[in-house]
């Protein structure tokens, strides 16, 4: 996966892309083999953030694209539609030295495969510790959680895994050297994994380290 970020004054934009698998469409073109249902996963985001006091705001959009897929449904061993627009309003601010705290709410009218509305929140905190051998050691975390509607019964909610909502969180330390910064990072969510759920390509919500690479021009 990889991804580009472009700023200029209070606004900002950038697309983020990865390679996916969510199975095959086995009534599809391609017989018993199928056709994927996506390939690439690409989400472009754009939004402002303007500050006011010691607060940051965002306010902006992400739009979730999968490419390459037959994902139209709602024939047999289709999926329904992936692409969705998420709305998101969030606020940071640095209230200690150091220490950076922030909420964000993401909203949905039609989320993915057209499981209805759905809400999203997380909370996060950073704080920057001195500098080590040119590096600058910074510890962060994110905690948050989703709700959706399980109990829809034209198109339920199904990333919980039969819940209507899920929660999920991370930890990690990034090292930032001048323009470079490489993060290291745990992830896990508190979802079941009856029936094998979290190790399906699909959901991937068992527990994961990932490591990331970031560089500012």
């Amino acid at each position: 996966f990889g991804g580009v970020d472009v700023t200029y004054g209070i606004l900002y934009a950038g697309a983020w892309a990865s390679d996916v698998n969510y199975g095959r469409n086995t009534d599809g073109p391609g017989g018993a083999f199928g056709t994927a249902v996506a390939n690439v996963e690409l989400d472009v985001y754009a939004g402002i953030k303007p500050v006011l006091g010691p607060v940051t705001f965002d306010l902006g959009f992400v739009s979730y694209n999968y490419l390459g897929g037959h994902d139209k449904g709602p024939r047999r061993n289709q999926v329904r539609e992936q692409d969705y627009v998420e709305l998101k309003a969030g606020a940071s601010a640095s209230l200690v030295p150091k220490l950076t705290t922030g909420v964000t709410l993401f909203y949905t009218p039609n989320y993915q495969q057209g499981q209805g509305s759905v809400f999203t929140v997380e909370g996060t905190a950073a704080y920057e510790l001195p500098v080590f051998l040119r590096m600058t050691p910074t510890i962060s975390g994110t905690i948050g959680g989703q709700f959706g509607d399980a109990g829809n019964v034209k198109n339920p909610y199904v990333f919980a895994n039969g819940s209507d909502s899920y929660a999920y969180w991370n930890a990690g330390l990034t090292l930032g050297i001048d323009k470079l910064s490489v993060d290291f990072r745990y992830w896990d969510t508190d979802i079941s994994n009856r029936g094998n759920f979290c190790t399906q390509e699909l959901f991937a919500c068992d527990s994961r380290f990932i490591a990331t690479v970031k560089v500012a021009f």
